[in-house]
């Protein structure tokens, strides 16, 4: 290669590397620490603020009436003024006992015991009474809903207890007493 062109080579790789120097961070340019000149934008970035939950809370409300009792269905007999304190339907007499005990008596088949438990309205005692309740039980029956009826089968104490006793058919319901000389009495149970 002739000298000339080597030095227009030279001269021209010079020029290059003078002129590309100008930048920062380029080869024998002017060493320059970067800094940045951008500004920040504050943005809004919506939060969730928490809500109150609610939370449940006990007020106690004032009684506006007083229970009132529901007087107990009274029957006027030869013993006195008894009141129907309970009624209980089951397959034995007296109600709950075990079937191995000699006192109780299981309901037939196709029938069921119904017991009107009662006490004396006028504070008698339960002993004193019991002998004569099952004469003065003579002519008590009970009527189903389903038009069947049937006469007492007993009347006395038991565990201190006065009662009448039925043996009604198994699938009767919705008693009404039929007592003489009282109103029908509904029994509820």
């Amino acid at each position: 290669m002739n000298q000339k062109q080597q030095a227009i080579d030279i001269c021209f790789l010079v020029v290059s590397l003078v002129i590309s120097g100008c930048g920062p961070g380029q080869l024998l340019g002017p060493t320059l620490t970067p800094t940045s000149t951008s500004t920040l934008t504050p943005t809004v970035t919506p939060t969730n603020t928490p809500t109150a939950t609610p939370v449940p809370t006990y007020t106690p409300i004032p009684p506006t009436a007083t229970a009132t009792p529901i007087p107990k269905p009274r029957l006027t007999t030869s013993v006195g003024v008894l009141e129907i304190s309970s009624v209980q339907r089951g397959d034995r007499f007296p109600p709950g006992c075990s079937l191995d005990s000699l006192a109780c008596q299981q309901a037939q088949a196709g029938y069921q015991v119904l017991v009107v438990w009662l006490e004396s309205a006028e504070g008698s005692d339960p002993a004193d009474i019991s002998s004569d309740l099952f004469e003065a039980s003579q002519g008590v029956y009970v009527i189903a809903a389903d038009g069947s009826q049937t006469n007492s089968m007993g009347g006395g104490m038991i565990a201190s207890r006065l009662f009448v006793a039925f043996t009604p058919p198994a699938s009767a319901t919705d008693f009404q007493l039929f007592w003489p000389g009282n109103s029908v009495v509904d029994l509820e149970e």
